[in-house]
């Protein structure tokens, strides 16, 4: 399901049929309960009902991401749900995950984002002159998703093939098992992949921001539930 605030009031809706309440609401909002901050759970409805759209991994899109952790517990639990309990048992998935992702995670590998600053197209194998024009052309309208045994590498890849001063590169979350991701990923991102003229289907996109693909990336990781790290910081999105 799409992150946005109109599908959150939809969960708290169906959360608070089942019984969920503002004090089961602090144990997610990320103000909770301290002092002189607004974390109600009706205020929060209100703030919803007035917003399109979060940036991606911000806080209240994280509570958006917690609510729906709630919900999918809440669904499978006996009646009468123990949201206490649902609480207790996400802190202690949380606190697994963290050990997993120290000890199994390698920083090099990961998923990311890329896109371009040139209004101009220019070839995606510009720096190889005997296949530069049998490759799909791209420019600022465009952007690319896709996975790296290694980060670092792979931004300098396409600082040599477009220029450093055209590539935005933005790691957004490293993880071992990227080849298993980016598949699940792109069939989502399958409506906005470019063909190339070879008839070759691409991982660059047309038709979705790299906000969006950072969202929808993140989202689909926690489904998933795949031991990651996220790279990606709110004064880092695309704008």
């Amino acid at each position: 399901m799409n992150i946005c605030p109109t599908n959150t009031l939809s969960i708290i809706a169906e959360l608070e049929r089942l019984g969920f309440n503002n004090h089961h609401f602090q144990f997610i909002h990320h103000w909770g309960s301290l002092p002189n901050k607004d974390s109600s759970l009706e205020s929060h409805k209100r703030y919803l009902s007035k917003s399109q759209n979060y940036q991606p991994y911000s806080n209240n899109f994280n509570v958006a991401l917690e609510l729906q952790r709630w919900l999918d517990l809440a669904r499978q639990s006996k009646k009468p749900i123990d949201f206490i309990k649902i609480s207790n048992e996400i802190s202690s998935l949380l606190e697994q995950s963290k050990t997993n992702t120290n000890t199994s995670i390698n920083s090099n590998n990961g998923l990311y984002v890329v896109t371009l600053n040139n209004i101009h197209p220019i070839s995606a194998n510009a720096d190889d002159k005997r296949i530069a024009h049998k490759a799909i052309k791209v420019n600022k309208e465009n952007c690319k998703f896709g996975k790296a045994i290694n980060l670092e590498k792979r931004k300098l890849n396409y600082y040599k093939t477009f220029g450093q001063e055209n590539v935005n590169f933005m790691p957004i979350a490293s993880l071992s098992e990227i080849a298993i991701a980016e598949k699940e990923i792109l069939k989502q991102l399958l409506p906005y992949r470019l063909t190339s003229p070879s008839g070759n289907l691409t991982e660059w996109l047309q038709g979705i921001d790299a906000d969006k693909v950072i969202e929808l990336t993140l989202a689909k990781l926690l489904t998933l539930e795949v031991n990651h790290e996220v790279l990606i910081t709110n004064k880092s999105f695309f704008h």
